[in-house]
């Protein structure tokens, strides 16, 4: 089957499972050529995934380019392995696992999920599902400074700060975020997505709670779908300016039917995410991102014109 039974639930409930039938054609079982040069030009790549104790988290890997490469049809290779202090840093092989890779310049994305393999120096991850998605929503950014690979600019990383709630620091990130990715994971596979909107887009409601919207997208489902069949979300919200990571791990719950809220104008559905535990890690990336061209797509503000 192309989509699990998540997936296929959630496209009955919104109406949209024709659209997705329509679509299911661009899902390949094999990395097709143009996507494996795509994955030779990247700096970096996300990677979603549960870590042994259970909790999903979304990450980072970074190298120069070629680091993450089509071995074969059926077969990626990351020369990379999680640094100290990334939450998946003891992540168990094989595991079930979602990459992204985007180029925000040009505003292109595309998703692979398969059973990721650990190895001395990287990941394998023997191919299950790929694609290309659309570029609703990525804000376009251009490298600031620096080469965009391992030996960029930036300072050095700090240590992981490890909570259970939000600090002031990481309220300031997440009300000035504009980008976020989102993790989850289902007995089918995992996954990690890609969610942009103006800043202000992810609202605080709690110590350790966020919620944003769902717009609309491919008709695909892949991040409902899988919450659908399993609560456990791990998001992860970078700050291009500074290189800084803030993930967030825990459960979330979809609201299917939300009143209209002009925080979220047009919002389809919301999603909240309750965290549990909370890392903050400094100067991460090892590359800078200029300012954000917004995507044409995002949702009129009201009073914009």
């Amino acid at each position: 089957m192309v989509y699990h039974a998540g997936e296929y639930e959630v496209q009955a409930r919104t109406g949209e499972f024709d659209d997705a039938m329509q679509v299911a054609s661009a899902i390949r079982s094999f990395v097709p050529p143009p996507l494996a040069r795509f994955l030779t030009t990247q700096p970096w790549v996300l990677v979603g995934a549960a870590d042994p104790a259970g909790p999903v988290w979304a990450t980072v890997l970074c190298g120069p380019a070629g680091f993450i490469r089509a071995a074969d049809g059926a077969t990626i290779l990351i020369e990379a392995l999680p640094p100290r202090g990334d939450p998946l840093e003891q992540l168990s092989s094989p595991v079930p696992a979602g990459l992204l890779a985007i180029d925000l310049a040009r505003r292109m994305r595309a998703r692979i999920n398969g059973m990721l393999r650990r190895r001395a120096t990287g990941f394998t991850l023997n191919v299950e599902q790929a694609y290309a998605n659309c570029m609703k929503y990525i804000q376009r950014r251009e490298f600031a400074q620096g080469d965009p690979g391992p030996a960029g600019s930036g300072g050095l990383p700090g240590p992981a700060i490890m909570a259970d709630h939000l600090s002031a620091q990481d309220t300031a990130l997440v009300r000035a975020a504009d980008t976020m990715f989102i993790a989850t994971t289902a007995p089918a596979g995992s996954d990690v997505s890609h969610r942009g909107g103006r800043p202000g887009f992810i609202e605080i409601t709690g110590p350790a709670t966020v919620r944003f919207a769902d717009y609309p997208g491919n008709s695909m489902f892949n991040t409902l779908g899988n919450l659908h069949l399993d609560q456990r979300a791990g998001l992860l919200i970078p700050d291009f300016g500074t290189g800084d990571l803030l993930h967030l791990s825990g459960s979330a719950s979809v609201d299917f039917e939300p009143p209209p809220d002009h925080r979220h104008p047009g919002a389809r559905r919301i999603i909240t995410v309750t965290a549990s535990r909370v890392v903050r890690r400094a100067a991460v990336l090892p590359f800078r991102y200029g300012e954000a061209e917004y995507s044409p797509f995002l949702p009129q503000q009201p009073g914009a014109s």
